[in-house]
């Protein structure tokens, strides 16, 4: 009787043991190539490099918008990871686009060229 216990135990603990190194050796699921992010940036004059209040940036292919706080940020939460184009609007300057991969880069810097 004994041995059958220790030979119970035995087995209970190696059973235990392949299931934590079969956890740890896990691969990663496709959940987490989809995580999600946030994309944040600055945008400025090109010439003068001061901030630009109220820029509009819309990241295409999804259903946000953003404009640009008095230090000129932006910030776009809940974006699943990906490239994406944004493209940035303001009343008297060139409207620009700036492409990114949120695998890659997470902070963009757009200088705006004025029209005037």
């Amino acid at each position: 009787m004994k041995t059958q216990i220790i030979l119970l135990v035995a087995l209970l603990m190696i059973g235990v043991s392949s299931f934590a190194n079969n956890k740890n050796n896990t691969k990663p699921t496709a959940a987490a190539d989809n995580a999600i992010t946030s994309i944040s940036g600055t945008i400025t004059d090109e010439v003068t490099g001061e901030n630009l209040v109220g820029v509009k940036v819309v990241l295409e292919g999804t259903d946000k918008v953003a404009y640009t706080d008095f230090d000129g940020i932006f910030t776009f939460d809940g974006v699943t990871k990906g490239t994406y184009t944004m493209s940035v609007d303001y009343i008297s300057y060139t409207d620009a686009e700036k492409t990114i991969d949120t695998k890659e880069e997470k902070e963009v810097s757009i200088k705006m060229k004025s029209d005037l």
